[in-house]
């Protein structure tokens, strides 16, 4: 589905440090996939899974990939750095697999960066969708990854 995806391009050099400081939809996708312990195939395997479930017990069937490969190349090109899903759909629908909350991928698409909402640099967990139930916020870290717990992305 290479038609959904939209690379965002500023015109500007920005530098690596200032990237960092920025959480991306591409990156929190990445660090819920990866918190949730699940690789990339994994992930695609899943979405293909569940939309031949879906095909099957529809009326009116629509496919989405015709292969694995080609829902890898989906979850691949929405991890790329700068992309995003341009359709809520999409993200919905990877939702299902990895636990993530569509609403913080939203704002962090459509939203300028100082009105982004909390979320941790190192498994991407939110105030709406805390690891481990009890985790919470402190700064850029949850408490969870604070501990040492989890690798911190950079």
């Amino acid at each position: 589905m290479l038609h959904a995806l939209t690379s965002r391009r500023t015109g500007k050099s920005a530098s690596a440090s200032a990237l960092a400081e920025v959480m991306t939809p591409s990156l929190y996708l990445r660090l819920r996939r990866e918190a949730a312990g699940l690789s990339r195939i994994q992930v695609a395997q899943r979405l293909y899974d569940i939309q031949i479930k879906r095909v099957f017990g529809d009326r009116r069937p629509r496919r989405l990939y015709d292969s694995v490969a080609q829902a890898l190349a989906t979850v691949r090109q929405l991890e790329a750095p700068g992309a995003y899903a341009r359709y809520r759909p999409m993200i919905d629908f990877l939702g299902g697999v990895v636990p993530l909350d569509v609403d913080v991928y939203h704002q962090l698409r459509n939203e300028p960066a100082d009105r982004h909402p909390l979320v941790c640099r190192g498994c991407g967990c939110s105030m709406h969708d805390a690891c481990g139930g009890a985790c919470t916020l402190t700064g850029r870290i949850c408490r969870y990854c604070a501990t040492g717990a989890r690798k911190i992305a950079a």
